[in-house]
């Protein structure tokens, strides 16, 4: 504080009114001054704090840059993978149509065996038979060619006896 006399004589009171007064403008004025510094302080701290969020905020563009790059990956990514899913798909409905025409064809092998099973066994059956007719056969035929070779040979012994001659005959009837 600074002590200012006012020269003359005068009134205590006002002397010290007007003391009072200027003593009460410089430490306005101080004031002042040290806001002025303070707001200057804090203007300062601002644009520091400004040039840090222009920093950050560019910093956050080129990020975002980035990830809509790594979202135009991954979208393209996706629709490829989209694709290829589809295409997976059409080849899995393609092969279980294939194996359902295989579990199918597979249904008509297996009727196609039972009846070849049947069919080899009736084969089996007929060619069981057709051996036994076949023995059967031959020893008809062993049987027929031996009756042939009696029948031949009772016919020549037939036709021998017809050619001998009637005297014998009757010289062997004699005898009796």
């Amino acid at each position: 504080m600074s002590m200012i006399h006012i020269n003359g004589t005068g009134n205590n009171e006002k002397d010290t009114f007007v003391v009072d007064y200027i003593q009460q403008q410089e430490q306005f004025l101080l004031n002042c001054i040290r806001e002025k510094f303070n707001l200057q302080i804090q203007i300062g701290n601002l644009a520091k704090s400004i040039e840090s969020i222009k920093n950050l905020y560019n910093e956050s563009q080129s990020e975002v840059a980035k990830q809509n790059e790594i979202m135009k990956q991954a979208t393209f990514s996706i629709e490829k993978l989209t694709n290829d899913l589809k295409i997976c798909g059409d080849i899995s409905n393609d092969r279980m149509n294939l194996i359902s025409e295989l579990n199918q064809k597979l249904v008509e092998f297996e009727q196609i065996k039972s009846i070849h099973a049947s069919t080899q066994k009736e084969f089996q059956r007929v060619n069981n038979e057709l051996n036994i007719l076949h023995s059967e056969n031959e020893q008809l035929s062993a049987d027929l060619s031996k009756a042939k070779a009696a029948v031949t040979l009772y016919d020549q012994s037939s036709l021998a006896k017809k050619q001998r001659p009637k005297t014998k005959k009757t010289t062997d009837e004699n005898t009796f």
